[in-house]
This record gives structure tokens, C-alpha cells and sequence, in this order.
């Protein structure tokens, strides 16, 4: 299988990129290829690619820029759509309610949950992510998950019976070690600023949500 060719290495991703009509299994080893990540960090990345090969949900967690959301961008020739709650925190209710129920047919990756605030509906808070897990498990489709935070911080935020939830959906893959962003040119920077946005020490928590 184009799998175990990724496994061999090099040679057998050179010989899987020559086939004309690159099988499913082969093209998401050339793509987890593309992340150029290190040989320790690939193994973690086939794990996670073997469950979504086998049909699972991924909930991927671990230290910002470790390739959790590039992971399914590469995996993205499948029609995955990506929601992130944070970017919509100013986009009425209905017009979340329209997106996310567009999505019904599409596997969906929630990204980055835990970064959000909670929800300003006219005076009402909500929690919007519980409310679109229920929505999704109306889909026929598969729901992804990313997230920077440790386990306890995402069961704080929103809960036991929202993790619980969330095992029921996924296999849990953990992505850490070195950032692979390259840093952006500023044009200065304030005293005292963390740019993880103050997220980078909560991965020193230990991780209950996981197995």
C-alpha cells in the first residue's frame, strides 16, 4: 500500500509519486511528506494518518505551529472544509447556524477550539462549540478537531460531558516538538509580548482528555 511504501522511506515515496493514478492512501503519504518534518515527528504524523485511513474522527492537540491544521490541509483533497470559531466571534448566530449546517455533507475540522472567548448572542453567552458538535452529529461526515491546549484546560473550559463527547468522535493524536513556522518580520516588538498569544506554557499541565 502506498502506506507502507512511506514507511520505507524515500525511495518508495519517489515511486508512488511516478504512478499516474496515485491511490488515496498514496496521496495522503506524499502530502504528510510535504509537511517536511523530522523522521520522529513523521511517525507521529502516520499514526494519526493510519486512524484517518481507517475512518476515525482526529482530534489533534499539541504545541502551536507543530502541523495540526497543515496536517489536514494536506489531506484536504478529500473536501475537507475547515471552521474556525474564533474568526466568527462577530458573525451573527444565524449566520453561523447557515455555515455549519452547509457543512453537513463535508468533513469538517473545527480549528484551533479553545482560543475562542465565549459567545455574545444580543446579552446571551454561549458556548459555541458544544452547540456545533451537537449540529454535527447530525452529519453522515466526519468532524476534526485542533487544538494548542492541554486536556484538563479543554475539559475546564467546556466540560466533562464535553470531552466524553469528543472520545465518543475521535482518535486523539498528539503533534509537539519544534515549531515549523517561520517567523514573521515585525516591526517591533513590545516588552514582555509572548507571540504563542500566552497559550505556550499550558502544555506543562498533564493531559487527562487524552489516552
Amino acid at each position: 500500500s502506498g502506506l507502507a511504501l512511506l514507511r520505507r522511506g524515500n525511495r518508495g515515496l519517489r515511486r508512488i509519486a511516478r504512478v499516474e493514478k496515485i491511490n488515496r492512501v498514496g496521496s495522503l503519504g506524499l502530502a504528510v511528506r510535504g509537511l517536511g518534518i523530522d523522521l520522529e515527528d513523521r511517525e507521529r504524523t502516520l499514526a494519526a494518518l493510519e486512524s484517518y485511513i481507517k475512518g476515525y474522527g482526529l482530534y489533534l492537540y499539541g504545541d502551536v505551529g507543530t502541523g495540526k491544521t497543515s496536517f489536514f490541509k494536506c489531506v484536504g483533497t478529500a473536501g475537507i472544509r475547515f471552521f474556525n470559531i474564533l474568526r466568527h466571534m462577530a458573525t451573527p448566530l444565524e449566520r453561523i447556524d447557515e455555515i455549519i449546517n452547509g457543512f453537513r455533507n463535508d468533513e469538517l475540522v473545527i480549528d484551533d477550539i479553545g482560543s475562542e472567548p465565549v459567545y455574545n448572542n444580543y446579552g446571551s453567552r454561549i458556548d459555541l462549540l458544544p452547540w456545533i458538535v451537537e449540529v454535527r452529529l447530525e452529519s453522515p461526515k466526519r468532524t476534526h478537531f485542533t487544538t494548542n491546549l492541554p486536556g484538563d484546560a479543554i475539559t475546564e473550559r467546556y466540560g466533562a460531558r464535553f470531552v466524553d463527547r469528543i472520545k465518543e468522535m475521535c482518535k486523539c493524536h498528539r503533534f509537539d516538538g519544534q515549531s515549523h513556522r517561520k517567523p514573521k518580520p515585525m516591526a517591533s516588538t513590545p516588552p514582555n509580548s509572548n507571540e504563542n498569544g500566552g497559550l505556550s506554557h499550558l502544555n506543562t499541565k498533564p493531559d487527562n482528555l487524552y489516552p
